[in-house]
């Protein structure tokens, strides 16, 4: 902090220079008591489920990515975040890029700000109580195995719903008619109702997939991470990072601020080998409840894709899919539905 003082010519008396001396020491205080002071942080209010993939974002709240940036994250753990960035009661939501999308077509935008994925990584898995003969044959001749069985998802308009959805449509499969869902409000409740049998198959993303197929719970039958399943999945965008529209609009400094944080987040979980240590942690803390060789094997499959930016073309491709199911009518313009600008330009090496 600097402060400009001005000289005053001319004689002056004794009385007048301590008087003087008394006011130059005081603003000397002022000045060093206001530079040892920082700016408040700016609170950011943040909705996501418990997912390996959002790692980016718990790496920014525990080091100091977030903090860097003058953040300071509120976080949310709950199952659907779409009605909650829509009324206001959270700032920023951790979701599928679908919702980004339904929500613009229906006339309430959350645009994204940023992704924490390049590329979808879920899987639809069966238990392996159920006979799979046809899985061998390779999608989407193996959703025969599927046909009239029931298939278990974390909530409802969730990207797990979308994919398997997705899935199913692109074997002529319509919900109601060729096969139930039911809802059991996390991956890891997914994973033990696999165990348990209590159903036949259900969607799974890291580090649930890895966790049931270890286990021997469920065995994968379609897994994007390997390009199976329709094609505009395979190509489409991963983790979305959406923002309440009249917040970012008032916000948009602290936005930009906020992905930066994600980027510097992203590049250190990239770079695995080296902080594999740290990484480890904070996946403990936040996912846990599987063991370490999993964990490690997840989060190195996952850091391969934690990218930030926004690519048009992908989200494209992700509308061209809810085109397919019906669940919009046309695939809508990136700027209706992305804000790509205040993303980082953070992209694979192949982009």
């Amino acid at each position: 902090m600097f402060a400009r003082v001005s000289r005053y010519r001319g004689s002056i008396s004794l009385r007048g220079s301590k008087r003087l001396s008394v006011i130059v020491a005081s603003l000397v205080v002022v000045l060093i008591t206001g530079a040892g002071k920082s700016l408040a942080a700016d609170q950011v209010r943040v909705g996501s489920i418990p997912s390996l993939l959002a790692l980016p974002l718990y790496l920014a709240i525990e080091s100091d990515f977030f903090s860097k940036q003058n953040i300071d994250v509120q976080l949310t753990v709950m199952g659907n975040t779409l009605p909650a960035i829509i009324a206001g009661d959270i700032d920023v939501a951790f979701v599928g890029p679908e919702s980004a999308i339904i929500s613009s077509a229906r006339g309430k935008p959350t645009p994204a700000i940023a992704a924490l994925q390049s590329r979808n990584s879920m899987s639809l898995s069966a238990s392996t109580k159920l006979q799979t003969p046809n899985k061998s044959s390779g999608y989407p001749k193996s959703m025969l195995d599927l046909k009239d069985k029931t298939i278990g998802i974390p909530t409802r308009g969730s990207s797990a719903e979308m994919f398997a959805k997705q899935v199913l449509a692109g074997a002529g499969y319509e919900e109601g008619r060729d096969y139930s869902v039911v809802v059991l409000n996390s991956g890891a409740n997914v994973v033990a109702a696999l165990r348990a049998g209590q159903f036949d198959a259900g969607v799974l993303f890291p580090p649930f997939g890895e966790q049931a197929w270890a286990s021997g719970s469920a065995i994968p039958m379609v897994e994007e991470a390997k390009g199976e399943g329709p094609t505009y999945r395979g190509v489409g965008a991963g983790v979305s990072v959406n923002a309440n529209i009249d917040w970012l609009k008032r916000n948009l400094p602290v936005a930009k601020r906020f992905t930066q944080a994600l980027a510097d987040a992203a590049a250190f979980n990239r770079d695995f080998e080296k902080n594999k240590d740290t990484l480890m942690k904070v996946a403990k803390k936040y996912v846990g409840g599987m063991d370490d060789s999993l964990l490690e094997s997840a989060i190195r499959n996952q850091a391969k894709l934690a990218y930030v930016g926004i690519d048009c073309d992908s989200w494209r491709k992700t509308a061209e899919g809810l085109v397919s199911i019906n669940l919009i009518t046309s695939v809508p313009k990136c700027e209706d539905i992305a804000a790509p600008d205040i993303a980082p330009k953070d992209f694979p090496p192949s982009h």
